[in-house]
């Protein structure tokens, strides 16, 4: 595991990841999958991100190319990977079996995680990267490494990871020029709010390829010029192996989200605020135009402020007319933007990131538009 993760990051640094679809011949490896499939786990533990669909090295993964060592690789995975410093701090302590392990994280975090595969996959990390090592009666202890890297790591202790921290930086950039005027005209029109739409979401998502967002740019990306119809829809199936009639219900969704316009009969073309988030490569971008265009997007984040079981998500979902397969979508759009997280099975939190999203001057403008709106509705039926 590790060695494949260093060569893929080598391989990533020195520009070869510029095709997605791509198998890289790899020597750690005997079957390589493609640069998509390895993206999905590489951007989680923060090494790599995608910009405008080629692969490129984050912070950490610069970081990982300059140190080669396990503990470099540990301690980006502590800094993003929920739990994992927490699996080993338990495990500095006295040794554990998986199972030990699995129950001690379910109490002491409120989780409901159904089997122990969560938390099997932190241990085995650890053991390959040399911090935890294998004793009698099927228990795992912390190494002399993982014993002096734990010491340098920053530990949330289970009150602390219930609450965001206020304080923390958010770097969210700016929106391209296209996407600030829909944003704009959100705020500046007081019917805009309740004009947006509600309509069914689909995206083409396989056990191969399932990030929503990225496939959905994909999709747009093919009518960044002028396309019938036929050939668009087309080639959604083709790419994703799927029937031609499963794509069907996928354009009036897309059209309906402010990403594709008919130009002319049977012939579309990306919107401009969707050729600008093809040329950002950025997931808020994608989420900044679906808020402008359909309810309970921003609203979503908000309403997840604290952690909140995803029924009660649902139920404010119901108020803005959207039903639990709708808001299980958006829900899906925002983890995969880092907007949201999963703090268990069945709840959801708001990231620090979505937080300061909501409360840039476009979004808290429009809340304002909307609730004087709701006021003088209320107003209006008491008279």
């Amino acid at each position: 595991m590790f060695p494949l993760t260093l060569e893929l990051v080598r391989r990533i640094g020195a520009g070869e990841a510029t095709d997605l679809d791509a198998r890289p011949q790899l020597s750690s490896v005997e079957s390589s999958r493609s640069w998509r499939q390895y993206s999905y786990a590489l951007r989680p533990m923060g090494l790599v991100q995608n910009r405008k669909g080629v692969l490129q090295l984050a912070p950490e993964g610069s970081e990982l190319l300059a140190d080669e060592s396990r503990s470099r690789l540990a301690s980006s995975m502590a800094e993003r990977i929920r739990l994992f410093a927490e699996v080993l701090e338990l495990l500095v302590r006295e040794p554990l079996t998986v199972e030990e392990v699995n129950a001690e994280l379910i109490e002491s975090y409120n989780l409901d995680w159904a089997s122990v595969n969560n938390t099997r996959l932190r241990m085995t990390w650890l053991e390959v990267l040399g911090l935890t090592e294998w004793l009698g009666e099927r228990k795992q202890s912390a190494t002399a490494d993982g014993r002096s890297l734990y010491a340098t790591w920053e530990v949330v202790t289970p009150p602390a990871l219930a609450v965001h921290d206020s304080d923390e930086a958010v770097d969210i950039p700016e929106a391209p020029e296209e996407i600030a005027a829909l944003l704009a005209h959100l705020a500046a029109n007081e019917g805009a709010q309740e004009t947006r739409n509600t309509y069914n979401i689909w995206v083409p998502s396989p056990k191969e390829d399932p990030n929503k967002i990225e496939n959905l740019r994909t999709c747009i990306a093919a009518a960044e010029d002028q396309m019938e119809k036929g050939a668009l829809l087309g080639f959604i199936a083709d790419r994703f192996g799927l029937k031609r009639s499963s794509v069907d219900s996928m354009l009036p969704f897309i059209r309906a989200a402010g990403l594709l316009l008919e130009v002319r009969r049977g012939v579309f073309t990306a919107t401009p605020a969707a050729k600008a988030w093809l040329r950002s490569g950025s997931d808020i971008d994608f989420i900044r135009i679906l808020h402008a265009n359909m309810k309970f997007v921003g609203e979503l984040i908000r309403a997840a402020k604290d952690n909140v079981p995803r029924n009660d998500v649902y139920g404010q979902g119901i108020t803005y007319g959207l039903n639990k397969d709708k808001v299980r979508w958006l829900t899906a759009f925002m983890v995969e933007s880092g907007l949201l997280i999963e703090t268990s099975w069945s709840s959801v939190q708001a990231t620090a990131t979505g937080l300061g999203l909501i409360e840039t001057r476009a979004w808290r403008k429009a809340r304002r538009v909307r609730r004087a709106n709701r006021t003088s509705s209320r107003s209006s039926r008491n008279h």
